[in-house]
């Protein structure tokens, strides 16, 4: 099993602004990249960003919101949304030893990331191995998240090559980077 990319925003959201996501995120203008890039990440042909017919969920997207504390979204390029209340994480296929190492991927999920940042603020990138997601889902938020990665690994890595020349070095996931204008 290995270690995949993810990508973590702070960004709150309420049930009524989840109808409206869709939309959002549909908007070739601002997603000009990923609709560009998608089908050289990942061979999934997922065209649009748009939530599960609720006969797969049985429930409504705010009813499901509201009962887990967060929902899906799966959309271009094999990339997935989990939203919570105070945290976004992006998800994707790409391995996080991918991501450091070849840098037309890592050009290209920098790329989409700060297409996300349009809307979700600047992103944290940390190997999934560190299950940031569960933040997510307890309903926590970046301070949260940061202090936590500042007790466990220290303090962040200062460019993505620096996280690449630890993990070549040590042979163990204990880099992260949060990305600044």
């Amino acid at each position: 099993m290995g270690v995949n990319f993810t990508a973590l925003f702070d960004y709150s959201i309420n049930k009524a602004m989840l109808q409206s996501l869709p939309l959002i995120l549909n908007d070739k203008s601002n997603f000009q990249y990923l609709f560009n890039a998608a089908n050289s990440l990942d061979d999934v042909l997922i065209e649009n960003w748009e939530w599960p017919q609720d006969n797969v969920r049985h429930r409504s997207i705010e009813k499901e919101f509201e009962d887990e504390g967060f929902v899906s979204i799966a959309g271009p390029g094999g990339i997935v949304l989990y939203i919570g209340n105070h945290l976004c994480e992006l998800s994707s296929a790409i391995r996080w030893r991918t991501f450091l190492s070849e840098q037309i991927i890592q050009e290209k999920i920098i790329k989409i990331s700060l297409e996300f940042s349009k809307i979700f603020g600047l992103p944290l990138y940390a190997p999934d191995y560190f299950c940031l997601s569960s933040f997510l889902f307890d309903g926590d938020n970046m301070d949260d998240v940061k202090q936590y990665l500042k007790r466990t690994y220290g303090d962040p890595a200062n460019t993505i090559n620096e996280m690449w020349d630890d993990l070549k070095s040590s042979k163990e996931y204990r880099k992260y980077y949060i990305r600044t204008l």
